[in-house]
């Protein structure tokens, strides 16, 4: 537990790139949106605040890579800094999520913010309850850090063409869906099915989702060599 700690310690230290850069650029895209908000005469839907869960996929790339060579040199067990990592990000994921949560009943109560900005609170993703709407975005903040954890998992077990193989295979994989779907008509069904599933119910996919992204980059730790 105690190196467990030490791996959450080293994240922590970089507050720029965890805490004050995603919130900072957060908050400057809500001022320019509410700005802009300000001078329509009707509602404004952004989805502004999804920058945030990009981020979130990046710092599971960055954090992961340049973390993991710096905790080996102090004779950190790998499966103590996943352990650590995994530890960080949730904690992380639900400190923000109970953020975006807290912000969205803001906004509802003011009425988006007195010029009718609908950007924490929008429609489908807080239909649910409060504890819905928190795991809506806590599952998505999770799942999209260990998406990018599993790419960073990749580089550092099999380098720079492990990912770029990895890049190529997702894209063939993706193009040849799209065409099938394309082809055979099934995008009215996908739309179809998504529609009678709540945000919930799809946040709790991708909570299972991150659970076996999570597993596949242990395993890619476990066999990552530092050069």
């Amino acid at each position: 537990m105690n190196r467990i700690s030490v791996v959450m310690k080293m994240y922590v230290k970089d507050k720029t790139t965890w805490f004050i850069m995603p919130w900072s650029i957060l908050s400057l895209i809500f001022v320019v949106n509410w700005i802009i908000s300000s001078v329509l005469d009707h509602p404004l839907y952004t989805g502004g605040f999804s920058y945030f869960f990009i981020y979130f996929m990046v710092l599971g790339i960055t954090s992961l890579v340049f973390t993991f060579p710096f905790a080996l040199s102090f004779s950190v067990r790998r499966k103590d800094f996943f352990l650590g990592t995994a530890a960080m990000s949730i904690g992380v994921s639900a400190i923000s999520a109970f953020i975006f949560t807290l912000l969205a009943i803001v906004e509802k109560t003011l009425s988006g913010w007195g010029s009718e900005l609908h950007f924490f609170n929008l429609p489908y993703l807080n239909d649910g309850s409060l504890l819905e709407q928190f795991w809506v975005f806590f599952a998505t903040l999770l799942h999209l850090y260990f998406l990018g954890a599993v790419i960073a998992g990749v580089y550092v077990r099999y380098s720079g063409r492990g990912v770029y193989i990895l890049m190529t295979i997702l894209l063939l994989i993706s193009t040849i869906c799209t065409f099938f779907a394309t082809r055979l008509g099934w995008w009215i069904d996908i739309f179809h099915w998504l529609k009678t599933h709540t945000a919930f119910e799809l946040a709790s996919w991708m909570g299972l989702i991150a659970v076996f992204y999570a597993l596949i980059t242990y395993l890619l730790l476990r066999r990552a060599t530092v050069q």
